[in-house]
């Protein structure tokens, strides 16, 4: 409980600065062509990043738990040999994007102006630079999850932005949006060297000739890295299609997907990094207290979706106005990215309950379920946003997206209760009665707040501690755990002072 409340904590400092780094896009560049061009330029770079890295997360840590019980002869062998492959791999990769730039900017989105796809691909260039850093990042915060090491892997994204920062603060006068692509490097740079000591102390620069090792992280990779390839294509999907829409609709997507992946975040982010070895333990070990933890994390999540969702309904159009709607950031912008905000609570949702989901797919070793689940997911949403965007323009990207994000979680629950029997259905769905009980009266009173008080900044806080107050009070009546829980934390804490 200790470490999700401190990882937890960490991500929301995290979630704070990289608000912060968005509020100075907004000052300095607004939602104009200059950055819907750094946006297009990100699209292949982020893949890459979730290709590289993600895979070897998800798939790595219940590998990595078991490697750790073997020698440390045999373990600095693995470690070396994994290290130095994934490394030569994102250097391979680096390169060859630096020398491809034109051609895929191009493709990415070919309905950019000449002079926004100039500045494109020069960005994508200096963003190549940090695909070894990033990746070798996410390789070496797999290690620290598997030996049960979970406070720098968290800290470490809080540190990138901070350098991001740094540098956008200190080179958009002199260089423009260039300087996003700079704060990208540095981001990486920062991340790959704070996380470094821990794997360093088991590197050799050696190959395990043996393909065993090889074959055992291919098999749990192979599933994930072509369903990212498919699936997380997503942005490239979305940012040619709006590279034809209205200048602005990219950056107004990028805004409010980010804002949302944001939520996301800071509501599962510690709960699942710090749960995922023990999941992975108890799938080996023990069938009930793994069955018992899967269905209590996805009561946990319910729990935190359930107020979060409220906050964001009533108030996301005023939050918005006082962090962004500055500088080059105008009202219509405010109006617009709250719009895609709400068309994107599905991603919120569904991604806060997938991220669960899929833990509990792969502490069993299925990489090849979610994988299936999330291609099909895709093209679902693929359909949808072919079918709805030539009437609805950008609103049919953000509800086409919340859509398959929601048949994803969806299907992964009715896959893991046909296959694997990990859930007590009956009792989920009495707890999300319950959640919903309690979310519909928190609406009730954010929006009575919001009536009475305005949408001033004193407004607002006192509006979001109303609806966190009232979903607690009233899950305490309808007897949800998590409030219970809560109660007694609070209590405890209150009788020591006393």
């Amino acid at each position: 409980m200790k470490d999700s409340v401190v990882v937890s904590l960490l991500s929301g400092i995290r979630i704070v600065a990289a608000f912060g780094y968005q509020v100075l896009w907004a000052r300095y560049f607004g939602a104009g062509a200059d950055l819907d061009a750094f946006l297009v330029s990100t699209t292949i770079h982020v893949l890459l990043r979730l290709i590289l890295s993600g895979p070897l997360i998800y798939a790595g840590v219940p590998l990595f738990v078991e490697y750790e019980q073997k020698p440390r002869a045999k373990k600095v062998q693995i470690y070396s040999t994994i290290v130095n492959i994934i490394l030569i791999l994102s250097v391979s990769v680096s390169m060859l994007l630096v020398l491809s730039s034109s051609f895929l900017t191009s493709v990415l989105a070919p309905g950019l102006p000449p002079e926004s796809d100039s500045l494109a691909r020069e960005l994508f260039a200096i963003q190549a630079i940090a695909l070894p850093f990033l990746s070798g990042a996410g390789l070496f915060a797999a290690v620290h999850y598997a030996r049960r090491k979970f406070y720098r892997p968290a800290l470490s994204p809080f540190l990138g932005s901070l350098a991001s920062i740094l540098v956008l603060v200190m080179l958009h006068k002199p260089l423009g949006v260039v300087a996003l692509a700079w704060g990208w490097v540095a981001n990486g740079l920062i991340q790959f060297v704070f996380l470094m000591p821990e794997v360093l102390r088991d590197y050799r620069p050696i190959l395990i000739r043996s393909l065993s090792i090889w074959r055992e992280l291919g098999k749990a990779m192979a599933p994930l890295v072509g369903s990212q390839i498919f699936s997380k294509s997503d942005a490239i999907v979305d940012r040619f299609i709006a590279s034809f829409l209205p200048t602005g609709s990219i950056s107004h997507l990028s805004y409010a997907s980010q804002i949302v992946l944001a939520l996301n975040e800071v509501s599962v982010r510690g709960l699942a990094t710090t749960r995922f070895p023990d999941l992975s333990q108890y799938a080996i070990e023990d069938d009930r207290a793994f069955e018992a933890l899967s269905c209590h994390l996805l009561e946990h999540v319910m729990f935190i979706i359930g107020p979060v969702l409220v906050c964001v309904v009533v108030f996301i159009q005023p939050v918005i106005s006082l962090a962004l709607e500055r500088g080059e950031f105008l009202p219509a912008d405010t109006r617009q990215v709250s719009l895609l905000v709400l068309a994107l609570s599905g991603v919120f949702v569904g991604g806060t309950m997938g991220t669960i989901l899929a833990n509990t797919f792969y502490a069993l070793r299925d990489t090849r379920r979610p994988a299936m689940i999330g291609v099909t997911g895709y093209t679902l949403g693929f359909c949808l946003k072919i079918i709805t965007v030539p009437f609805i323009g950008i609103w049919g990207v953000a509800l086409a997206t919340s859509t398959y994000y929601m048949f994803n979680a969806f299907v992964e629950i009715a896959v893991l209760q046909r296959m694997y029997r990990v859930f007590d259905l009956p009792r989920l769905g009495r707890y999300s009665v319950r959640v919903s009980i309690a979310a519909g009266a928190s609406l009730l009173s954010g929006y009575l707040v919001k009536f009475l008080a305005g949408s001033s900044v004193i407004g607002v806080l006192a509006g979001l501690i109303v609806i966190l107050l009232t979903f607690w009070g009233v899950g305490l009546f309808v007897g949800l755990e998590d409030a219970r829980r809560i109660y007694r934390m609070v209590a405890m804490v209150l009788r020591s002072k006393s």
